[in-house]
């Protein structure tokens, strides 16, 4: 949204775990332990968790880098999740595995 840029040490962190501000309050997507997101453009899981929202479930999302992300039109609902995550992998294609996109 253009609200503040981040840098690359924020975006490739030594452990595969970044904070996010989600809906007024903190949350944390991470990579399961030992996987750290590969570099290319292979399809990779993460995991996203907000303690608030009371999650009794697991939420794993799979990002393909190489794309394509989805079309806009107006009026589209779009995961802020997926914005964030897009900050990053910028053309990603990001899949909820059957859970519900958090909106």
């Amino acid at each position: 949204y253009g609200h503040s840029n981040v840098g690359q040490c924020l975006k490739e962190p030594e452990a595969p775990v970044w904070i996010t501000f989600m809906e007024s309050h903190y949350t944390v997507v991470f990579a399961p332990q030992g996987v750290t997101p590969p570099g290319g453009r292979s399809p990779f899981d993460m995991y996203y968790y907000d303690m608030l929202a009371n999650q009794d479930y697991i939420i794993r999302l799979t990002i393909d880098p190489s794309g394509p992300a989805p079309r806009r039109k107006d009026g589209d609902l779009v995961p802020p999740l997926e914005d964030t995550l897009r900050t990053k992998w910028t053309d990603a294609h990001i899949t909820w595995n059957g859970v519900d996109p958090l909106l």
